[in-house]
Protein backbone atom coordinates (compact mmCIF):
# COMPACT_ATOMS: atom_id res chain seq x y z
CA UNK A 1 0.00 0.00 0.00
CA UNK A 2 2.80 2.61 1.28
CA UNK A 3 4.79 1.43 -2.53
CA UNK A 4 1.45 1.84 -4.39
CA UNK A 5 0.97 5.49 -2.84
CA UNK A 6 4.58 6.43 -3.33
CA UNK A 7 4.24 5.55 -7.30
CA UNK A 8 0.71 7.79 -6.93
CA UNK A 9 2.74 10.60 -5.46
CA UNK A 10 5.39 10.36 -8.44
CA UNK A 11 2.36 10.14 -11.21
CA UNK A 12 0.66 13.10 -9.56
CA UNK A 13 3.96 15.00 -9.45
CA UNK A 14 4.58 13.90 -13.15
CA UNK A 15 1.36 15.95 -14.35
CA UNK A 16 2.01 18.95 -12.11
CA UNK A 17 5.36 19.41 -13.93
CA UNK A 18 3.79 18.68 -17.10
CA UNK A 19 0.93 21.33 -16.66
CA UNK A 20 3.39 23.44 -15.42
CA UNK A 21 5.46 23.85 -18.10
CA UNK A 22 2.59 24.17 -20.54
CA UNK A 23 1.79 26.80 -18.56
CA UNK A 24 5.38 28.43 -18.42
CA UNK A 25 6.06 27.83 -22.53
CA UNK A 26 2.80 29.91 -23.01
CA UNK A 27 3.49 32.89 -20.16
CA UNK A 28 7.30 33.78 -21.99
CA UNK A 29 7.17 37.03 -19.85
CA UNK A 30 7.79 35.04 -16.97
CA UNK A 31 11.06 34.66 -14.86
CA UNK A 32 12.28 30.92 -15.82
CA UNK A 33 13.20 30.48 -11.80
CA UNK A 34 9.73 31.80 -10.94
CA UNK A 35 8.28 28.82 -12.73
CA UNK A 36 10.53 26.52 -11.34
CA UNK A 37 9.49 27.58 -7.93
CA UNK A 38 6.18 27.47 -8.22
CA UNK A 39 6.21 24.07 -9.89
CA UNK A 40 8.28 22.89 -7.24
CA UNK A 41 5.88 24.94 -4.22
CA UNK A 42 3.49 22.22 -5.47
CA UNK A 43 5.84 19.54 -5.39
CA UNK A 44 6.54 20.07 -1.68
CA UNK A 45 2.69 20.43 -0.99
CA UNK A 46 2.70 16.52 -2.16
CA UNK A 47 5.91 15.12 -1.22
CA UNK A 48 7.11 16.87 2.16
CA UNK A 49 10.41 14.82 2.32
CA UNK A 50 12.10 16.45 -1.33
CA UNK A 51 15.05 18.09 0.45
CA UNK A 52 16.47 19.58 -2.94
CA UNK A 53 13.18 21.13 -3.70
CA UNK A 54 12.65 23.10 -0.16
CA UNK A 55 16.50 24.18 -0.85
CA UNK A 56 15.93 25.59 -3.64
CA UNK A 57 12.58 27.32 -2.65
CA UNK A 58 14.63 28.92 0.38
CA UNK A 59 17.29 30.22 -2.53
CA UNK A 60 14.64 31.85 -4.38
CA UNK A 61 12.25 33.40 -2.05
CA UNK A 62 14.47 34.55 -0.28
CA UNK A 63 15.88 36.85 -2.74
CA UNK A 64 12.21 37.69 -3.41
CA UNK A 65 11.78 38.54 0.22
CA UNK A 66 8.77 36.40 0.51
CA UNK A 67 9.05 35.83 4.26
CA UNK A 68 6.25 33.01 5.02
CA UNK A 69 7.62 31.03 1.94
CA UNK A 70 11.22 31.72 3.37
CA UNK A 71 10.20 30.44 6.70
CA UNK A 72 8.19 27.69 5.14
CA UNK A 73 11.21 26.74 2.90
CA UNK A 74 13.80 26.84 5.35
CA UNK A 75 11.54 24.59 7.92
CA UNK A 76 11.43 22.05 5.62
CA UNK A 77 15.22 22.22 5.38
CA UNK A 78 16.05 21.52 8.93
CA UNK A 79 13.13 19.57 9.40
CA UNK A 80 14.82 16.79 6.79
CA UNK A 81 18.07 17.59 7.67
CA UNK A 82 18.47 19.17 11.26
CA UNK A 83 22.02 19.51 11.46
CA UNK A 84 22.53 22.02 8.52
CA UNK A 85 23.54 25.10 10.62
CA UNK A 86 23.42 27.32 7.70
CA UNK A 87 19.26 26.58 7.16
CA UNK A 88 19.17 27.30 10.90
CA UNK A 89 21.11 30.39 10.50
CA UNK A 90 18.91 31.33 7.83
CA UNK A 91 15.17 30.33 9.32
CA UNK A 92 16.25 32.24 12.48
CA UNK A 93 16.50 35.36 10.56
CA UNK A 94 13.65 34.38 8.63
CA UNK A 95 11.60 34.53 12.29
CA UNK A 96 13.34 37.78 13.11
CA UNK A 97 11.83 39.93 10.49
CA UNK A 98 8.61 38.08 10.60
CA UNK A 99 8.72 39.12 14.49
CA UNK A 100 8.69 36.18 16.06
CA UNK A 101 11.93 36.38 18.40
CA UNK A 102 12.01 34.13 20.79
CA UNK A 103 12.29 30.83 18.41
CA UNK A 104 14.25 33.51 16.17
CA UNK A 105 16.74 32.94 19.07
CA UNK A 106 16.34 29.59 19.81
CA UNK A 107 16.96 28.88 15.97
CA UNK A 108 20.43 30.89 15.91
CA UNK A 109 21.59 29.11 19.22
CA UNK A 110 21.04 26.09 17.35
CA UNK A 111 23.00 27.06 14.26
CA UNK A 112 26.10 28.35 17.01
CA UNK A 113 25.72 24.41 18.56
CA UNK A 114 26.07 22.89 15.88
CA UNK A 115 28.89 24.89 14.47
CA UNK A 116 30.28 26.72 17.29
CA UNK A 117 33.44 27.56 15.53
CA UNK A 118 31.46 29.53 12.97
CA UNK A 119 31.02 33.79 14.22
CA UNK A 120 27.73 34.54 12.39
CA UNK A 121 25.19 32.94 14.34
CA UNK A 122 26.81 35.07 17.76
CA UNK A 123 26.83 38.10 15.51
CA UNK A 124 22.89 37.64 15.02
CA UNK A 125 22.52 36.88 18.47
CA UNK A 126 24.34 39.99 19.42
CA UNK A 127 22.55 42.24 17.19
CA UNK A 128 19.23 40.48 18.46
CA UNK A 129 20.03 40.81 21.91
CA UNK A 130 21.07 44.10 20.53
CA UNK A 131 17.84 45.12 19.92
CA UNK A 132 15.24 43.68 22.19
CA UNK A 133 18.01 45.75 24.79
CA UNK A 134 18.94 42.83 25.90
CA UNK A 135 23.07 44.23 26.10
CA UNK A 136 24.56 41.92 28.70
CA UNK A 137 23.38 38.97 26.39
CA UNK A 138 25.02 40.66 23.29
CA UNK A 139 28.29 41.55 24.46
CA UNK A 140 28.48 37.78 25.48
CA UNK A 141 27.46 36.73 22.28
CA UNK A 142 29.79 39.32 20.40
CA UNK A 143 32.06 37.89 22.84
CA UNK A 144 31.99 34.44 21.30
CA UNK A 145 32.21 36.31 17.73
CA UNK A 146 35.56 37.82 18.95
CA UNK A 147 37.49 34.46 20.38
CA UNK A 148 36.65 33.16 16.74
CA UNK A 149 38.20 36.26 15.01
CA UNK A 150 40.03 38.12 17.41
CA UNK A 151 42.13 40.04 14.58
CA UNK A 152 38.93 41.65 13.30
CA UNK A 153 38.96 45.16 14.08
CA UNK A 154 35.59 46.13 13.23
CA UNK A 155 33.98 43.62 16.02
CA UNK A 156 35.57 45.36 18.67
CA UNK A 157 34.05 48.67 17.13
CA UNK A 158 30.65 47.31 17.53
CA UNK A 159 31.59 45.47 21.02
CA UNK A 160 32.39 49.41 22.24
CA UNK A 161 29.04 50.77 21.33
CA UNK A 162 27.59 47.35 23.05
CA UNK A 163 29.56 49.14 26.36
CA UNK A 164 28.36 52.20 25.86
CA UNK A 165 24.53 51.82 25.57
CA UNK A 166 24.89 49.04 28.76
CA UNK A 167 26.27 52.32 30.65
CA UNK A 168 29.79 51.00 30.92
CA UNK A 169 32.54 54.21 29.45
CA UNK A 170 35.37 52.36 30.49
CA UNK A 171 34.89 49.02 28.42
CA UNK A 172 33.35 50.85 25.63
CA UNK A 173 37.13 52.66 25.51
CA UNK A 174 38.53 50.03 25.95
CA UNK A 175 37.00 48.24 23.02
CA UNK A 176 37.73 51.34 21.09
CA UNK A 177 41.29 51.34 21.81
CA UNK A 178 41.83 47.74 20.78
CA UNK A 179 40.17 48.52 17.30
CA UNK A 180 42.38 51.20 16.79
CA UNK A 181 45.40 48.96 18.04
CA UNK A 182 44.09 45.87 15.73
CA UNK A 183 44.25 48.57 12.55
CA UNK A 184 45.75 51.83 13.16
CA UNK A 185 44.57 52.82 8.77
CA UNK A 186 40.92 52.45 10.63
CA UNK A 187 39.32 55.75 10.60
CA UNK A 188 35.75 54.62 11.64
CA UNK A 189 37.48 53.46 14.57
CA UNK A 190 39.94 56.35 15.50
CA UNK A 191 36.14 57.84 15.20
CA UNK A 192 34.26 56.19 17.52
CA UNK A 193 36.94 56.08 20.03
CA UNK A 194 37.53 60.27 19.54
CA UNK A 195 33.62 60.48 20.49
CA UNK A 196 33.83 58.21 23.45
CA UNK A 197 36.73 60.34 24.61
CA UNK A 198 34.55 63.93 24.00
CA UNK A 199 31.98 61.91 25.83
CA UNK A 200 34.29 61.21 28.83
CA UNK A 201 35.67 64.94 28.51
CA UNK A 202 39.14 63.91 27.92
CA UNK A 203 39.29 66.89 24.62
CA UNK A 204 43.32 66.61 24.51
CA UNK A 205 42.86 62.81 23.71
CA UNK A 206 39.65 63.27 21.69
CA UNK A 207 41.65 66.01 19.25
CA UNK A 208 44.64 63.60 18.84
CA UNK A 209 42.37 60.48 17.40
CA UNK A 210 40.47 63.75 15.04
CA UNK A 211 43.98 64.26 13.66
CA UNK A 212 44.76 60.32 12.82
CA UNK A 213 41.63 60.50 11.51
CA UNK A 214 42.28 63.50 9.17
CA UNK A 215 45.60 61.55 7.72
CA UNK A 216 42.80 58.45 6.41
CA UNK A 217 39.62 60.02 6.04
CA UNK A 218 38.45 63.37 5.84
CA UNK A 219 35.46 63.53 5.62
CA UNK A 220 34.99 61.90 8.86
CA UNK A 221 37.44 64.08 10.45
CA UNK A 222 35.55 66.89 9.72
CA UNK A 223 32.61 65.20 11.36
CA UNK A 224 35.09 64.58 14.33
CA UNK A 225 36.54 67.67 14.73
CA UNK A 226 33.11 69.48 14.27
CA UNK A 227 31.35 67.41 16.97
CA UNK A 228 34.63 68.61 19.06
CA UNK A 229 34.25 72.17 18.12
CA UNK A 230 30.69 72.20 18.93
CA UNK A 231 31.12 70.48 22.60
CA UNK A 232 34.24 73.32 23.37
CA UNK A 233 31.82 75.90 22.41
CA UNK A 234 28.70 74.89 24.81
CA UNK A 235 31.89 74.50 27.38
Amino acid sequence: MRRGRRWFLKGEILVLVCLLSIWAIKSEFIPIDTVKAEVLRQVVKIDRDNLEAYRFLAKHYDVQEHSKKVTDAYEGIVRLDPTDANAWADLGYAYWVSDQHGIALAAYHRAAALRPDWPEPYLSLAFAYRDLHRHEQAIEALNRAIALHPDMSGLYIILGELHQEADQPNEALAAYEHAVALNPRNAAAHLYLAKAQLQEGNQDAALAECQLIGQEDGDLAGESCNAQDNRQQAD
